[in-house]
């Protein structure tokens, strides 16, 4: 049994998946506490899982007159505190100067990524660095250089298919794209009567999760002919408001799935073997959207600084109403179902602890 302390600075959508990679480490016979932003506690615990508060709002911050700079320091501290406890340190692409506190309490860490990203920025990257280097200060350690921190071997479970991001062919052997990890189902989850009707009432909807410009998605599936599901805000005959819903349960009852582009949704859609639309607008949104294009199962994004009504309701006929995009995402589908990254990752740490 390994104490396993999942380093998980995240929003919801980030977080989820590495819940649900916890809870399948501790059926494989290892403790897991994650360590995340406090807003999550009762949802971890509720899952079985320990739990140590990390500061997002202390790295949430944009360096803009007037605002407080990201305070890596803080961060640094209080994932400190929550790796004594652990014997293994599992760290994100945004918590990877982990790699020093692991080093300093002599303790092995495992990189658990969610987009294909290098670990360079744990010493090179502006944000870091001077924290990095009070840090290993603190901690006893010697400076090191960019050049000698990437010389080292530090392994990293991707988590994510290589069917849906082929690995780069210079990656080293170290570096492994395991498998998408997905979030704890909740045996509680009871769907709402109205949501159940409005499935039963005619044919599957569209899910528009976008979650602003309300008036404007509205207009949009009515231009498209076709009956929507939103998070939030104003319904009518074919568009209902739904809250929040697992992305598991719902997504293989829609005929579409309009997102962001986020990691989390993205990999929910594939899962679930329907068509998207991607609406990207910031971080890693674009390249999410650049995969599905790439994969056949859009037919294409409608960047967000480029939305109006009539780009979405083109979109979404496209994606709801012409088969081959369905058949392409039911086929991809199929081809993910057997892979199992949290599997993948419980033999890495056999490997390396």
């Amino acid at each position: 049994m390994v104490r396993v302390a999942i380093m998980a600075v995240s929003r919801w959508g980030d977080l989820a998946p590495y819940a649900g990679l916890g809870v399948r480490l501790q059926q494989g016979g290892h403790r897991v506490s994650v360590a995340a932003d406090g807003r999550f506690e009762g949802y971890l615990r509720g899952h079985g899982l320990g739990f140590h508060r990390l500061p997002l709002e202390a790295v949430a911050a944009t360096p803009f007159p007037g605002r407080p700079a990201p305070d890596w320091d803080r961060l640094a501290a209080a994932m400190l505190d929550a790796a004594r406890a652990a014997d293994l340190l599992l760290l994100t692409s945004l918590t990877s100067f982990g790699v020093h506190i692991a080093e300093g309490l002599g303790r092995p860490s495992l990189g658990v990524y969610r987009r294909p990203v290098t670990p360079s920025s744990a010493v090179r990257g502006r944000p870091y660095r001077a924290a990095v280097d009070r840090l290993r200060a603190g901690l006893g350690l010697p400076p090191v250089t960019a050049r000698a921190f990437e010389a080292r071997r530090r392994p990293i479970c991707f988590g994510y298919s290589p069917i849906v991001v082929p690995p780069p062919g210079d990656w080293p052997p170290w570096y492994r794209a395991v498998g998408f990890w997905w979030p704890p189902s909740d045996p509680g989850f009871t769907p709402d009567p109205a949501l159940l009707d409005f499935l039963a009432a005619g044919p599957p909807p569209v899910y528009v999760g976008l979650g602003d410009r309300s008036d404007l998605l509205v207009r949009a599936v009515r231009k498209a002919k076709v009956r929507a599901l939103v998070p939030e805000g104003a319904g009518g005959d074919d568009v209902l408001a739904i809250g929040d819903v697992p992305h598991e349960w719902l997504f293989p009852q829609t005929a579409a799935v309009v997102h962001h582009g986020g990691a989390g949704t993205t990999a929910a859609g594939l899962r679930a073997g329907v068509p998207a639309v991607p609406v990207p607008f910031r971080a890693d949104q674009p390249f999410w959207a650049q995969r599905l294009t790439a994969l056949g199962v859009t037919p294409g994004p409608v960047p967000r600084r480029r939305l109006t009504v009539d780009r979405l309701a083109a979109a979404l006929s496209a994606a709801a109403g012409d088969p081959v995009y369905r058949h392409r995402a039911e086929a991809l589908a199929a081809r993910l179902a057997p892979e199992d990254g949290a599997a993948r990752v419980l033999r890495a740490i056999d490997l390396y602890v």
